[in-house]
């Protein structure tokens, strides 16, 4: 992978450099190179003596990150441009390793990279979208015991899974596949141990099993395990990022859980989570 980019949205904010700080440290760990992105939006461009001074604010702001990026080893190059912040990072991800950004952006000449903004680089980047809270989640935490968990769908196996091994497999970290399934009697509880009154917990497992078996067969050395939940895959999924180095979540698939990943649950979980969030387009395959 080397010579390829990481691509990070920078506008200044807290969150923007806890962003420029992970993709530094994945640079080194993939011998990558970072291109450092800021966006004047149209509203600053009607006011020309504003988009001047945005743009020298602009330009300062990239090159402390450039720097920064520098004085850890790392190749960088910057650009600040005009327009919108989705479809300007949008475009950059096309060749890239992956696109990162911060949860909450700060206003004027960066604009929002929180909400809409993430929500659509999500759903059409090029490569995987990288979202990181602005507080101090450094990977590698001792106490984040499950290492990359990825949310999964019993049974099939997406783009999120295969990015999931390869990310645990390039950091020496445990694999945990996440299955939850939604229950309408309310509360958590794992699988197929407490869940009862589900006729299916065997066929669930056998299931989790196979995706298990799939991945093991095309990465041999990695530590893998499987976890099934019931509850509020929202509340779930948050709960999983608190021992979690990384979260990985995929954006199609056939059934209802699936379904559910993009949209409300995805939103919530992008929002809440207290690790860092990857978002990874594809079409899942049956294990």
């Amino acid at each position: 992978m080397s010579g390829q980019s990481i691509v990070v949205g920078i506008d200044g904010s807290p969150a923007s450099g806890e962003a420029l700080n992970w993709a530094i440290r994945e640079a080194l760990v993939r011998e990558a190179r970072l291109e450092l992105v800021t966006v004047i939006t149209p509203e600053l461009a009607s006011e020309p003596e504003l988009e001047v001074g945005s743009l020298d604010a602009a330009t300062e702001v990239l090159r402390e990150a450039e720097a920064k990026a520098e004085a850890a080893g790392v190749p960088a190059s910057i650009s600040a441009v005009r327009g919108q912040p989705a479809e300007t990072l949008i475009d950059r991800s096309e060749d890239a390793l992956f696109l990162v950004v911060g949860t909450r952006g700060r206003g004027g000449f960066a604009g929002q990279l929180m909400g809409g903004v993430s929500s659509t680089l999500a759903a059409h980047s090029h490569c995987p979208t990288v979202v990181v809270p602005d507080k101090d989640t450094n990977p590698m935490y001792p106490q984040r015991t499950d290492g990359i968990v990825v949310a999964v769908e019993p049974g099939l196996i997406d783009e999120a899974v295969w990015a999931g091994a390869e990310m645990a497999s390039t950091h020496d970290l445990p694999l945990t596949l996440t299955a939850v399934r939604a229950d309408t009697l309310g509360g958590a509880r794992w699988l197929p141990d407490a869940y009862t009154e589900d006729p299916y917990p065997g066929e669930v497992d056998d299931l989790m099993d196979k995706t298990t078996a799939a991945v093991a067969s095309e990465y041999p050395a990695l530590t893998i395990r499987h976890h099934v939940l019931v509850g509020n895959p929202a509340h779930l999924l948050v709960g999983a990022t608190e021992t979690a180095e990384l979260m990985i979540l995929g954006t199609r698939g056939h059934s209802g859980f699936a379904g559910l990943l993009w949209g409300s649950v995805s939103q919530h979980v992008l929002q809440n989570a207290r690790s860092i969030t990857m978002i990874v387009r594809g079409h899942p395959t049956r294990s």
